[in-house]
């Protein structure tokens, strides 16, 4: 316990560490690094682990240092995922600069062309009627494939956005599959955490369920709305 305490004041005074620093990692670190850093110190730090050894003083020191390794780890595995998406799939070839990629040739000119149909000259042309009747009955699909495409926008913008509720209100609750299963569990974790009002724990177990899935929109939204506060 004693050597736990140690870790978690050395990095209370040490409040500008960077992120390699905490995982205690060198710059060149690639993600499979990261990921077994913050495992190993895991298994040592966690506040789990010490929960009915330590008073709660000594406790909440070892909470804070472990959110910021986690958060750490957030940030790093993230960064380094980004990377290797931009990364080209050739080595020799220059990763994408973001301007616009290039004009495919167009197979257009290449289709022989079709002599034009001669109109009938007994054929009836289309009436103002029969127009129009088209056009409402296609008025109604169209209007309902655009509402069908805006629905789950509407749905998901308003479910990914965390309410602004009091300091002892319950994070909000987002659909199970905005973030791994891993992940949620943090995540109910930090709800529970909030109703006994207790922000820090809420902090650390949101920081947990970033670093289980650091591609979730909805639980970084809700860090930054737990920060603010």
């Amino acid at each position: 316990m004693s050597e736990v305490l140690s870790w978690a004041r050395r990095w209370a005074r040490r409040p500008t560490a960077t992120e390699h620093e905490l995982l205690e990692l060198a710059r060149s670190a690639t993600l499979d690094d990261v990921r077994a850093a913050y495992h190993k110190l895991a298994r040592f730090a966690h506040p789990d682990l010490h929960r009915t050894a330590m008073t709660p003083a000594q406790l909440e020191d070892v909470t804070a240092a472990f959110a910021r390794v986690s958060n750490a780890y957030a940030v790093l595995s993230g960064k380094l995922r980004r990377e290797a998406k931009r990364a080209p799939a050739n080595p020799g070839e220059p990763a994408p600069s973001g301007g616009h990629a290039p004009a495919r040739p167009s197979t257009a000119t290449m289709a022989p062309k079709q002599p034009p149909a001669r109109p009938s000259s007994t054929a009836p042309g289309p009436t103002s009627s029969s127009t129009g009747a088209a056009s409402a009955s296609a008025g109604p699909s169209a209007a309902g494939a655009a509402g069908a495409l805006a629905g789950p926008v509407r749905a998901a913008s308003t479910t990914s956005s965390p309410s602004r509720t009091g300091a002892t209100a319950p994070l909000p609750i987002g659909p199970a599959n905005a973030m791994s299963p891993r992940a949620l569990g943090h995540y109910r974790r930090a709800e529970l955490a909030m109703l006994r009002g207790n922000s820090t724990e809420a902090l650390l177990h949101l920081r947990m369920a970033i670093a289980s899935d650091p591609q979730s929109s909805f639980l970084r939204a809700a860090l930054a709305e737990l920060e603010a506060r």
